[in-house]
């Protein structure tokens, strides 16, 4: 199989394609996050610590109503009426255990899914690595991959991208911008015949 992953999701295609390398024919990682440690700190405690917190002094309630993970819980609750109904009928102290948990398996090295750059360059399937070029999927990051990664091939962002891309991202998570996937959307079309092609030469392989 082919994977293919967006900003966070490229993390889990990098790790997936160390555990299991038999399994992973090529991996697309478009956008990898950004290294910055405040990046990682605002992602570990808005993601897990302050949802944890929430619940623990305030109840589930609060957990809803309140934006925290990017809107996450907020999003979903507006969304799926049973899963308002599931996380309402949650223990606070379940949930907050469950959101420790996951901020202990967060990974370490943030845009290297906690992979040591010895590790990164034992990956030996075929990687296309798709830039980013905003405070949060800097093209740095992209570079360093595609210098580790021993067959890997690395595109930088097309003119159109910038700020307004990864503000998109942000936005389109929690709701509050309907034009926020048409930029998304533009972008992605840029790389579209990139991602075609290195599909397609995977398969004739």
């Amino acid at each position: 199989m082919v994977l293919s992953g967006v900003s966070g999701g490229s993390i889990v295609s990098l790790l997936t394609a160390f555990r299991f390398p038999e399994a992973v024919k090529g991996v697309v990682l478009i956008w990898p996050p950004s290294d910055s440690l405040d990046l990682y700190d605002m992602y570990l405690r808005g993601g897990y610590i302050e949802p944890a917190e929430l619940a623990e002094e305030e109840g589930m309630q609060a957990v809803i109503d309140r934006d925290v993970s990017m809107g996450a819980w907020k999003t979903l609750a507006e969304k799926n009426p049973q899963a308002k109904e599931q996380l309402l009928s949650m223990d606070p102290k379940e949930f907050s255990q469950k959101m420790r948990n996951g901020a202990q398996h967060f990974p370490s090295n943030l845009h290297f899914s906690g992979l040591s750059d010895v590790q990164v360059q034992r990956i030996t399937t075929p990687t296309l690595v798709i830039s980013g070029n905003d405070d949060s999927h800097p093209l740095h990051v992209s570079e360093k991959l595609g210098s580790l990664l021993p067959k890997s091939k690395v595109i930088k962002p097309s003119e159109h991208f910038s700020e307004e891309v990864g503000d998109a991202l942000i936005r389109m998570r929690m709701n509050e911008d309907e034009n926020a996937i048409g930029k998304i959307e533009r972008e992605m079309a840029f790389n579209a015949p990139f991602i075609v092609g290195f599909v397609a030469g995977i398969e004739t392989a």
